[in-house]
């Protein structure tokens, strides 16, 4: 206690002395951050530096975060994900920070796997894919190749995030490894995350058989927080082959043990995927009180790959509904979310979806475009979305080039692939008119 008061005083002063200032973090209730002025902090360094501490302090800094980020994985599965995800975007810098620090020390090549590991989950959840590539690539370029949990943790998230970043069949191996290694040492949890995802990004006709496992494997382990997830994405395969009673089963199991793991994203996914299936059934007007029900959940986590999802399946509905004027509310809403920080491939799905309601509606131009700089992005994510009286992208393209001509479809064919699926989607939303009915 006397130590922590000195320290108390000591910061106090060099506050009032404006050589520490203080930042409230509205991103985390009730919490400031102390820092020094950057020439302070040089300075410090280099005393570091001449002392020969540096190294030490460093390494202590990479413990203190590695603790943090193996804490925070926990805690975002739990009733307080929302103070977790916050904390880690806060904590960003100086989880890059520990990250570095592992990847330059030759001895750390553990702690790098572990931390890159250990913010996966918190990279796909807050849209940071192309970073934790990197990050994951290095880790497991490092690390000793025999299985580990910690590696197949790594080779889980790889996996997840190429397929998330657009890139499905890079993203596929990775999970297979992953899956091997998590058979190799035992590890069930591991087990259940990597079959949940192979089965969400690989063939569809084996996602049944990989579903099935993930929730047999989840309910042998009792983690609820998995079974209900596993049995909302078998509920939602059950959903997109018209097995809608059953998958109506599996989805009110899934809310019911999900709000008891008290991770709201399960919740968040079987509502969906409810929607899904009293849409299909015919039933809008209940589909759509699902949906505003998950998407009001979405807002709240701040998931913003699955909030962006949240938001494009509504219109889907309404799609489905033909109430043509609330699905591109929908979809444009959909659309300016993504282009604050999502995954390529939930953005490429949103901008497909509002592609085949420009076609629908006659703008064959802009659907053209947009599917043209969708094209390179992976589909393996789009049966997460419900979408049913629009055509196929074939089909949509064969009627653009029939209405414009071969000249201008090559144009907008050419000027789509020239654009980024980030540019596209600001291409498709700077046009403030409505789109006409379809006719």
């Amino acid at each position: 206690m006397p130590a922590l008061r000195t320290f108390l005083e000591l910061l106090t002063h060099l506050v009032a002395k404006s050589m520490v200032v203080v930042e409230e973090l509205p991103e985390v209730a009730g919490e400031v951050r102390y820092r020094f002025l950057e020439t302070v902090r040089q300075y410090a360094e280099q005393k570091l530096l001449e002392a020969g501490e540096a190294d030490r302090v460093r390494t202590l800094h990479r413990d203190w975060y590695l603790k943090l980020a193996e804490q925070g994985f926990e805690e975002m599965e739990g009733p307080d994900q929302k103070e977790w995800l916050d904390r880690l975007e806060v904590e960003q810098d100086n989880l890059r920070a520990a990250l570095a620090r592992s990847a330059s020390d030759a001895s750390s090549s553990h702690q790098l796997l572990v931390l890159a590991g250990r913010m996966g989950r918190f990279w796909q959840w807050r849209g940071y894919a192309r970073e934790g590539i990197g990050w994951l690539e290095m880790a497991l370029a490092r690390a000793e190749p025999r299985p580990s949990a910690e590696r197949g943790w790594a080779l889980n998230w790889r996996g997840q995030l190429e397929v998330l970043n657009g890139n499905g069949a890079a993203g596929l191996p990775f999970l297979e490894q992953s899956i091997a290694c998590a058979r190799a040492v035992g590890d069930g949890r591991l087990l259940s995350v990597a079959l949940r995802h192979l089965g969400s990004a690989g063939p569809r006709d084996s996602a049944r058989r990989v579903f099935e496992e993930a929730v047999a494997v989840s309910r042998a382990g009792g983690w609820e927080r998995e079974i209900a997830w596993n049995l909302s994405v078998l509920g939602r395969t059950l959903a997109l082959t018209g097995e809608l009673e059953a998958a109506e089963q599996l989805l009110q199991e899934g809310l019911i043990t999900g709000r008891r793991s008290g991770d709201m994203t399960c919740v968040m996914i079987s509502l969906l995927n409810l929607g899904l299936v009293y849409s299909r059934r015919g039933d809008f007007l209940r589909a759509r009180q699902i949906l505003s029900q998950a998407a009001e959940f979405g807002q709240e986590i701040d998931v913003r790959f699955w909030a962006v999802a949240a938001m494009v399946v509504p219109g889907d509905v309404c799609t489905a509904d033909q109430d043509w004027d609330a699905a591109e509310h929908a979809y444009r809403t959909a659309l300016e979310a993504a282009t604050r920080g999502t995954t390529r491939v939930i953005m490429a799905s949103a901008g497909r979806r509002y592609a085949g309601l420009c076609q629908a509606r006659g703008d064959h131009g802009r659907a053209v475009r947009l599917l043209s700089a969708c094209a390179t992005i992976s589909h393996a994510w789009d049966p997460t979305i419900y979408f049913d009286p629009i055509a196929s992208e074939e089909q949509m393209l064969a009627a653009a080039r029939n209405t414009l001509g071969e000249d201008e479809f090559a144009r907008e064919v050419a000027a789509g692939q020239s654009l980024t699926v980030e540019q596209a989607i600001l291409d498709a939303l700077r046009s403030e008119h409505q789109l006409d009915a379809p006719t």
